[in-house]
Order: structure tokens, then C-alpha cells, then sequence
């Protein structure tokens, strides 16, 4: 049986190279199937995306139509197209809970382990508590986060218990000494902890970044470490103490 950071993925088909780009596809999607135009097979696989994780479209008998969170997508969209991609793809991340109804493999891993956790709640809190850090300490390395998560049982923690874990292995403090010589993800730790090509990579630097919520921090020109971003405005601190204090859960409904 795989780990779970083996698997562990978010399907990133409707994430493009920038929030901008990323709101203007889904429009463009919404449009299509406003339309009844038939897609290709990248556009199906974008669709399928906004559907099963993101909520925008609902499929049955007479194909796609679009939901009440595509909706409410459009209508952000025309006040503040980047805007609107953030709440979409920070909601769909936020109700993003393993074993879900997603046919992904890490609900196998999760359900024959016993254990069910939401993997953005858990960054989201573990952050939250490094934020009170100073300087490279409030950064989670991903080094540090990949020796974690290598064991299965970390995953179903609370943001408390894993920032526990994280001064643990600091030393007791959560201070860091020296923070100069750490280590990426791409063709790095991604062989050291066998997970599939630019899975965390594309997770954390890319998706992660276009929800506006965090900032990096890196070695040479390689992002190394996330923290929670220290200049979230209005918005975005309402959105990220929503979550914080209320975490999601799946019922199988």
C-alpha cells in the first residue's frame, strides 16, 4: 500500500500560470457549456475538473449545467475577474476532505489507514501558528513538511498537534538557527520521498500562491518554504479566519 503523500494530490487541470489566466478559463468553460458547445479533450478534463472539484458545474442525464457556485463565479467575475478565481479556487480547496467522493487514490490509502484529514486546513493551521514566529522561522521548509507527512499518521492531525511536531523536530522551540541550506521540491525531495512528478510542487507553488494567501521563501531561485502571506487584505483575512475557525468536513452527501 502506497503513503499517502505518494498520492495525495488536487487536480490542477483548471489552474493556469497566473490567477488572471486561471479566472479567464473558467469563464471561457462556463461559456462553452452555457453554449452546449462540445469540448475537446483538454476542455473536457478542464470541465471535469470545475465539476467534481470546484463545484462550478453539475453533470446528469442531459450533460453539464452550471451550479450555483459557477453562478455566483460569474457574478464575482465581472466585479473582479482574479478576485472571483481566488474565492473559487480557495473554496474548493477548503472542502477539499480525504476519503471523499473524488476518485483519487489517496481514498483508498486514507480509508484502508482509518484516517480522514483536509490537507489545506491542516497547512492553513499548522501556518497560523508559525506566523508567531520571527523572521525564517515562521516559513515551513519543505523538507521538514515531506519528513512529516512521510508518516501517514501526521496527516490527521490538528493544526496544533503538527505545529507541535514541527518545534519538536526544531529542537523544542520552533526557532530555526540556520534556515540557509534548504531543500526544493522538483527533482529533490520529490525522489527522496517518492512522490509523482510536480504533485506538491504544482500544489504548493503554484495552486497554493493564486489563493493570495501565503508568500515563499527560497534558495537560489527554487521556492523552498511557505508561510502565512504577513499582507492579506480585508478579504482575504475575513476568508482565512472563516476557515481557520470553522473546519470542513465531507458526509458523503
Amino acid at each position: 500500500m502506497a503513503k499517502l503523500i505518494e498520492v495525495f494530490t488536487f487536480d490542477r487541470n483548471a489552474i493556469k500560470r497566473d490567477s488572471g489566466t486561471s479566472a479567464e478559463s473558467v469563464k471561457e468553460h462556463i461559456d462553452l457549456v452555457q453554449a452546449g458547445t462540445m469540448p475537446d479533450k483538454t476542455q473536457s478534463n478542464i470541465v471535469g475538473a470545475l465539476t467534481t472539484y470546484m463545484g462550478v458545474f453539475t453533470k446528469g442525464e442531459g450533460g453539464f449545467a452550471v451550479a450555483p457556485v459557477g453562478d455566483a463565479f460569474l457574478s464575482l467575475h465581472k466585479q473582479d475577474p482574479e478576485g472571483a478565481w481566488q474565492w473559487l479556487l480557495t473554496r474548493a480547496l477548503y472542502m477539499y476532505v480525504v476519503p471523499n467522493g473524488t476518485a483519487c487514490r489517496a481514498n483508498e490509502v486514507a480509508t484502508a489507514s482509518g484516517i480522514r484529514f483536509n490537507f489545506f486546513h491542516l497547512m492553513l493551521a499548522a501556518l497560523t501558528h508559525l506566523s508567531a514566529l520571527s523572521r525564517s522561522s515562521r516559513f515551513l521548509y519543505y523538507d521538514e513538511l515531506c519528513a512529516l507527512l512521510a508518516d501517514d499518521a501526521n496527516w490527521s492531525n490538528q493544526g496544533e498537534a503538527f505545529f507541535t511536531k514541527i518545534c519538536d523536530n526544531r529542537g523544542g522551540s520552533g526557532t530555526l538557527v540556520d534556515s540557509t541550506d534548504r531543500r526544493a521540491l522538483l527533482e529533490d525531495l520529490e525522489d527522496d520521498f517518492s512522490i509523482p512528478r510536480d504533485n506538491f510542487n504544482g500544489l504548493l507553488n503554484k495552486t497554493f500562491r493564486q489563493t493570495g494567501l501565503f508568500q515563499y521563501t527560497t534558495n537560489g531561485n527554487k521556492p523552498v518554504g511557505i508561510a502565512l502571506s504577513d499582507d492579506m487584505d480585508e478579504i482575504l483575512q475575513r476568508r482565512w479566519r472563516f476557515m481557520l475557525d470553522f473546519p470542513p468536513s465531507w458526509e458523503g452527501e
